[in-house]
């Protein structure tokens, strides 16, 4: 939430859209993608 804010939206829930629409999937979804690229 911290980051939607910070980074100029308005609302969390633009954000999320924005973030979609820009990557192909949710902010969860590429943090959980990023987090087991790490840890292996």
């Amino acid at each position: 939430m911290a980051v939607a804010f910070e980074s100029g939206f308005e609302g969390l829930s633009h954000f999320h859209h924005s973030f979609k629409a820009a990557y192909g999937l949710t902010p969860l979804a590429h943090r959980t993608q990023a987090s087991a690229r790490s840890a292996s």
